[in-house]
């Protein structure tokens, strides 16, 4: 069975990040997303390419009003993501865990 973290890497601490902001990753790693649609549904969607800003949707999640969602989505070092929010939120996140 392949090995989810490569050997010798680690996971190093969460960084809280801003939805609709691009950031460049310095190493690998992975983003979590949730979202509560209150009144509104809304949906997220991850964009990660080398690309600045990033072009490639690679994940998306849509919610209807009273639910929450999340997503997951690995990220290569180097490259460019965004985590998008579309309609409203009451409680929403967004997260990078470095890969190293």
């Amino acid at each position: 069975m392949p090995r989810i973290i490569p050997a010798g890497k680690a996971l190093q601490a969460w960084e809280v990040k801003a939805f609709d902001t691009v950031y460049q990753a310095a190493t690998d790693g992975f983003i979590a997303a949730h979202a509560y649609a209150g009144a509104t549904a809304n949906g997220i969607s991850v964009l990660t390419d080398s690309a600045n800003p990033p072009t490639v949707q690679r994940i998306r999640s849509h919610l209807a009003a009273g639910y929450v969602a999340g997503v997951c989505c690995p990220v290569k070092k180097n490259e460019y993501w965004k985590a998008g929010l579309s309609g409203g939120a009451e409680d929403k996140a967004v997260y990078f865990i470095p890969l190293s």
